[in-house]
């Protein structure tokens, strides 16, 4: 996946390292899970990238420079999805990368996997995503009360949510809607493969199904 700003795609070898080192982190290890993060080595690194529930991505610079994380879950029913992510680097934050690899992934679930609901569920002490998710229209559920423990003390964490029809029905200005950083196939070539099979379906068809019962008798 490639935007503006950044690209994302799977985690290599070589990078779990640093990974690890993002979640040792105070700070971005709280903004990434909203409260304490649970992984503090490479090896649980790899182990919750390869084996948990949990799918994970890493967001690079168009350098191929590491600077973040994407992940997302599956709920129970097919097609409902919660997603989550992180920039690592924090020089890095308020520079549009989170945004853009988090609707980077947004845009690939309901444009490639057939998704109908896409969940957040962030802090109330995260600044940045709530400006983020706000800005992008996406619709705010609930408050789920002392759902983290950050400082010495519960924070609220806040439900937020995209629709399939919300998503494509987006105002084309923000950062959704329908073409959101391209399509696999181009349109043009939808297009045209169209056009030449109607083509051939008024023109052809028919006389090559009567040659066939012709050649028959």
């Amino acid at each position: 996946m490639k935007g503006a700003l950044v690209t994302v795609s799977a985690i290599e070898e070589d990078e779990y390292p640093l990974v690890a080192q993002w979640f040792r982190r105070g700070v971005v290890g709280a903004l990434s899970t909203g409260g304490t993060a649970g992984f503090t080595s490479t090896t649980d690194i790899r182990a919750a990238v390869e084996k948990g529930p949990e799918k994970f991505a890493m967001v690079r610079t168009h350098d191929g420079v590491p600077v973040g994380l994407v992940q997302w879950r599956q709920r129970k029913y097919p097609g409902s999805y919660t997603v989550g992510g992180v920039i690592g680097d924090s020089e890095l934050w308020d520079s549009g990368c989170g945004g853009e690899a988090s609707w980077l992934l947004v845009h690939e679930l309901f444009h490639a996997h057939n998704a109908h609901r896409v969940e957040f569920v962030t802090a109330s002490f995260n600044v940045r995503v709530i400006r983020m998710l706000i800005k992008s229209g996406m619709v705010i559920e609930g408050i789920l009360r002392d759902y983290f423990f950050l400082d010495g003390e519960y924070h609220d964490a806040i439900v937020t949510s995209y629709l399939r029809e919300e998503y494509y029905s987006a105002d084309a200005s923000g950062m959704t809607g329908d073409g959101f950083y391209g399509d696999t196939i181009p349109a043009s070539d939808k297009a045209e493969a169209r056009a030449l099979l109607s083509d051939y379906m008024q023109n052809h068809w028919l006389d090559a199904i009567k040659r066939s019962y012709t050649l028959g008798e």
